[in-house]
């Protein structure tokens, strides 16, 4: 049985929000959160999202002036339970800090399979890659998905730099979340995420406790150069100097 159970939405405190604008925030992202996982981010559009929850498109611009808004506050309120369950397991200290990044491998992985996760997050990276709000938005998040995974690393492995076990950081997020196209929700390989988790584990906590500076900064030389190349280079049969 999972251990991970998808979050849904955590809204953000509003200052000077009175419990019937604090329900209706609720409701308007509620609608907007069912149209991004049916739709996708694109079908959202706040004539829709009044039409979905009974009221005037008025009544939805009095708290989102526009669909950027919109987008933002509902992105960083599905995110945002992610990250409390992030700060429980690496905090957890009944753990050591290599079975606390086990679990929140095992985590990250069991959520790529939820259907939020699986239809949310490629659709975000497409539209980083033409929209720089998404893209801000997306880099925002996996930032603050890394400095959980560092905060472990740099207990398992005190001796790496700051600037090595972030790499070492890119690594182990850009690993984990590439899975998602193999075996998530309803992917061709979903069915073998236990095995695809057993060997993230393996060898995440093999490298993380064993690679150091060195290994981090080592320049290889280009293909073709260095004693290795020589042995691969056609011999000349007719012994001439080639012209």
């Amino acid at each position: 049985m999972s251990m991970f159970e998808s979050p849904r939405l955590k809204l953000r405190e509003r200052t000077g929000a009175y419990a019937t604008g604090k329900a209706r925030i609720q409701q308007i992202l509620e609608a907007a959160y069912e149209m991004m996982i049916a739709d996708g981010i694109s079908a959202i559009t706040l004539r829709e999202i009044a039409r979905r929850c009974g009221i005037r498109v008025g009544a939805v611009s009095y708290y989102y002036k526009s669909r950027t808004d919109l987008i933002q506050d509902l992105i960083e309120c599905a995110v945002a339970p992610y990250f409390e369950l992030y700060d429980v397991v690496v905090e957890d200290e009944r753990f050591s800090a290599e079975q606390r990044l086990e679990r929140l491998i095992r985590i990250v992985l069991e959520d790529i399979q939820t259907e939020k996760t699986t239809k949310l997050f490629p659709e975000l990276w497409t539209l980083a890659n033409r929209d720089p709000f998404v893209a801000d938005l997306v880099d925002g998040i996996y930032t603050r998905q890394r400095s959980s995974f560092e905060r472990l690393i740099a207990q398992i492995n005190p001796g790496l730099g700051n600037k090595e076990r972030a790499m070492v950081t890119l690594y182990v997020s850009a690993s984990i979340e590439g899975q998602t196209m193999f075996v998530g929700y309803r992917k061709p390989h979903a069915s073998e995420l236990p095995a695809i988790e057993n060997i993230a584990i393996r060898s995440v906590l093999d490298m993380v406790r064993t690679i150091t500076n060195e290994d981090v900064q080592r320049t290889l030389p280009p293909l073709g150069d260095g004693p290795a190349s020589a042995k691969t280079q056609p011999k000349n049969p007719s012994g001439l100097a080639p012209a």
